[in-house]
């Protein structure tokens, strides 16, 4: 888990090196040319981040469950695994490390395929998911308690750059009634990414556990 999170932080990092070059060409360019789309892709690429990360944690802490180094959760043990999954494992009667590899595998390919439609954006949809790897119910408040704000006030600020994410993704960030983009400031973009950060991180915090 610990190089996904690295992985997102590089990620993250990707993502704020934007600034730099938004910051040079808005001060330096004098031609009449608006680089706000360089902001709206930090809001749309911090998401990115941010959904790769639940997706990579959630799938390892499947796969560590499977292999017996993680307690299994109930929603784990109420996964239906299809049949030809488990005819291709079950058919594998060697012991080796390679075949225990080939097991892990088919299995690790069978919840990526499964997984890989889900967007892990919405906070009921990143509880439903860690719910697979974290038994306890509590999981927004302990995030909230990691990240020293209410837990209200987190889904709130999640569920408003989910939506802008949406509009720029969507809609082109226009404005239907004035068919104008809607105004975006570096500040803004700055603080999503600081939020985004840090809500990864919380979330890494809570999945690391055993």
């Amino acid at each position: 888990m610990y190089n996904s999170y690295k992985n997102f932080l590089k990620n993250i990092e990707d993502v704020k090196s934007l600034t730099t070059v938004y910051s040079y060409l808005t001060n330096n360019v004098t031609v009449p040319l608006c680089f706000d789309d360089l902001l709206r892709a930090q809001i749309v690429n911090s998401l990115s981040a941010f959904d790769k990360l639940i997706h990579d944690l959630v799938r390892i802490g499947i796969v560590e469950i499977f292999k017996g180094s993680r307690i299994a959760t109930p929603k784990y043990l109420s996964e239906p695994l299809k049949m030809d999954i488990y005819h291709k494992i079950s058919n594998i009667n060697s012991t080796t490390i390679e075949a225990e590899f080939e097991k892990l595998s088919i299995f690790e390919q069978s919840i990526y395929d499964k997984l890989k439609f889900i967007s892990y954006q919405d906070p009921s949809k990143i509880s439903d998911g860690l719910s697979y790897i974290v038994s306890d119910n509590s999981k927004w408040f302990k995030i909230s308690e990691h990240m020293s704000m209410k837990e209200s006030e987190i889904k709130t600020q999640l569920k408003l750059i989910v939506s802008r994410r949406n509009s720029i993704v969507h809609e082109s960030d226009i404005n239907p009634q004035d068919l104008n983009k809607l105004q975006i400031l570096q500040i803004d973009c700055e603080n999503c990414i600081d939020f985004i950060s840090k809500l990864g991180e919380a979330i890494y915090s809570l999945a690391k556990q055993p």
